[in-house]
């Protein structure tokens, strides 16, 4: 499964339930082959390379919220990556690396708490 694929996969099932719009797609990369100057505004309005791809807006337990960064199978994340979720991580949000759909979805589950989730 692709990285696209797994989020793809992901927000479908979020959006079978009440929180589904709660989980967002973060821009935050630039792609090969971009227009330069598309990038430059990107960048001027807030853009981050290596933020977490999803987040999840709902507050549980001790956590403001719950940031994704999906990859490939077998790929690891970037520099820029880790540098993010070690900042969310210490500011009281929960993260996740996955590879895994199932995975994905059993953090989600576990975080808002909610074995019934299916």
């Amino acid at each position: 499964m692709t990285e696209h694929q797994h989020q793809k996969a992901l927000i479908e099932w979020a959006n079978l339930h009440v929180w589904g719009p709660l989980l967002v797609k973060i821009t935050n990369e630039q792609k090969n082959g971009e227009n330069f100057g598309v990038v430059k505004t990107l960048l001027s309005e807030g853009l981050r390379p290596g933020f977490p791809d999803l987040f999840l807006f709902l507050p549980k337990h001790h956590y403001h919220g719950l940031a994704l960064e999906l990859k490939a199978p077998k790929k690891k994340p970037s520099e820029n990556q880790l540098y993010y979720l070690k900042i969310l991580g210490g500011h009281g949000y929960k993260t996740c690396v996955s590879d895994d759909l199932d995975y994905s979805m059993s953090t989600i589950k576990e975080y808002i708490g909610c074995s019934r989730v299916k």
